[in-house]
């Protein structure tokens, strides 16, 4: 990531660190943390989906398929841990979501990024400059599931340092892709 911060001139999260916990602040059980959890890989789902339905060239296609089946697989292991608490007031990860969602706020994503704003920058974007943008989600999210273990209970930790590692395992190779094409 040559220069940094300072030469970055696309898309980017605001605020302290803690300002990515705001989005589960009224979270407190361990069902509305998943379901949250969910909802912002959903947002970042639709994203690298429309990515890859706007894809060019077949490396494009490539790398956005497998954003895509990234987002996806988390939003599986979410929806399986929800799938396992008992007690739960709603069957579904999907109505439970839609219960702590406002339907004015539309998809949200890693980062805390309205989806629809992220895929309107990205249409005029190189590749590169996506694929830094999708590592600075990546460690938005890893720094988010490390706060979120500290918050619960210390039997529930194993959930979030999943899908840390999970976020961790992503960042490094988005680094591989964007440092080989630089």
């Amino acid at each position: 990531m040559q220069g940094g911060i300072k030469a970055w001139n696309g898309i980017t999260a605001t605020g302290p660190p803690e300002m990515g916990m705001a989005y589960f602040s009224h979270a407190d059980k361990i069902e509305d943390l998943i379901s949250l959890a969910w909802s912002l890989e959903e947002g970042t789902r639709l994203f690298y989906e429309s990515l890859l339905k706007g894809a060019e060239g077949e490396e494009e296609k490539k790398i956005f398929e497998w954003l895509h089946k990234a987002e996806m697989g988390h939003q599986s292991r979410l929806s399986m841990l929800y799938d396992d608490i008992p007690g739960k007031a709603f069957a579904s990860i999907g109505e439970h979501t839609q219960s702590l969602i406002s339907k004015d706020d539309g998809s949200v994503m890693e980062g805390g990024i309205r989806t629809g704003e992220a895929i309107s920058w990205a249409r005029s974007r190189p590749l590169h400059e996506i694929l830094e943008f999708a590592i600075a989600l990546e460690a938005q999210l890893y720094d988010l599931y490390v706060r979120l273990q500290q918050r619960v209970q210390k039997d529930q930790h194993d959930i979030f340092s999943i899908l840390a590692e999970d976020e961790k395992k992503h960042l490094e190779k988005l680094v591989v892709l964007f440092e080989s094409r630089i």
